[in-house]
């Protein structure tokens, strides 16, 4: 019987150390986490990609001398990283055939593996591959991948409790969670809130954008900052582990997304468990979060006038408004860290080597 120093070895962008926090590597370092608690950190290993290309060699020896220790390897790279490291561990781990698992995030895998045939064969002979939505699971069956399951997104926070759900507030309060860049909408924010203001005649709406400033678009955003009408503000970072406390402050969560390929949008686990009412872009996983009019709303990629619509919807009725935030915190339950993890915890430790 073989013998391993680690049950499990995370191998993908945690970002440790950083004050990085977007949806990879909130993922990965959530992952880690819960292989850590539920096996004990001292069963537990990672290796960080971060920076690998600055010091290749140097991490390919950390990472064959992490396999050869480890009994089971989760990986979590970036889009760029599965090219090479989704063959690399593959080859590495043949000799020992330990359980090998791949936690994808976001929903671009499909379009990739479409394109690198290699790639797919390599992932195919994986343990199993999770990937957060039912979309995406259906597109790789139709590549012909046979092992792949669904671990969606996941934050390891408390809910807000349900006596502390405040009702909606006029001027509704709207804010933004996420990277901030041309593609994750936040210019479509900023003017439809600027609409509606209009539209209603007063000062109905308030949006705060919360988010990390991505390089390429700080010159970008400090003019949009320059010429923010009243009411619309730029709130900073939020720690990940901070998000209810910040967001329950709000009613609205506003995700005007252009990237067609999100996978389960972390910051919607963000507003559930904060009890905010969900305005998002109808991405092709967001069906299988939200109903309209259950918790929120979706609209048209990029469609400033169907997100003016959606915001004068909730001054209109308060008790719908109302009611949709609490189904809103109602929803976070089935994404908590027990349910989610559960099915790789199940695989982890029922699955014979292959």
């Amino acid at each position: 019987m073989k013998t391993y120093q680690f049950k499990v070895s995370i191998i993908g962008f945690l970002a440790l150390n950083s004050n990085y926090s977007g949806g990879q590597e909130v993922k990965t370092r959530g992952v880690f986490e819960h292989c850590q608690s539920k096996y004990g950190p001292e069963n537990v290993t990672c290796v960080d990609t971060l920076g690998w290309k600055k010091h290749p060699a140097r991490m390919l020896i950390q990472t064959i001398r992490t396999i050869k220790k480890s009994e089971s390897i989760i990986i979590c790279p970036a889009r760029r990283g599965i090219r090479i490291f989704g063959p690399l561990i593959y080859f590495l781990s043949k000799t020992k055939k330990q359980k090998i698992f791949y936690a994808v995030v976001g929903g671009w895998l499909p379009s990739l593996l479409s394109k690198k045939r290699h790639l797919l064969a390599t992932l195919s002979k994986y343990t199993q591959v999770f990937v957060e939505t039912r979309h995406m699971q259906t597109e790789l069956n139709l590549l012909g991948m046979n092992n792949v399951s669904i671990l969606r997104n996941s934050k390891n926070v408390s809910p807000l409790p349900e006596n502390s759900l405040q009702p909606i507030h006029f001027p509704i309060r709207v804010c933004t969670f996420s990277r901030i860049n041309s593609m994750k909408g936040i210019e479509d924010a900023i003017e439809a809130v600027n609409i509606a203001n209009a539209k209603a005649k007063r000062d109905s709406f308030q949006l705060t954008i919360f988010g990390q400033v991505e390089p390429d678009y700080e010159d970008r955003f400090e003019k949009l900052k320059a010429s923010f009408s009243a009411g619309i503000s730029y709130g900073g970072l939020i720690p990940p582990l901070d998000s209810v406390k910040i967001l329950q402050n709000y009613d609205v969560l506003l995700f005007p997304t252009h990237y067609f390929t999100e996978g389960f949008p972390g910051t919607v686990v963000d507003g559930f468990a904060s009890g905010l009412i969900i305005l998002a872009s109808r991405i092709p996983s967001i069906q299988e979060l939200i109903s309209e009019g259950g918790q929120g709303y979706t609209f048209e990629m990029g469609n400033i006038n169907e997100i003016t619509h959606h915001l004068l919807l909730l001054l209109d009725d308060s008790k719908k408004s109302n009611e949709m935030k609490r189904n809103s915190l109602n929803s976070f339950d089935q994404f908590s860290f027990d349910k989610i993890f559960a099915n790789l915890d199940r695989w982890m430790d029922t699955t014979s080597n292959k």
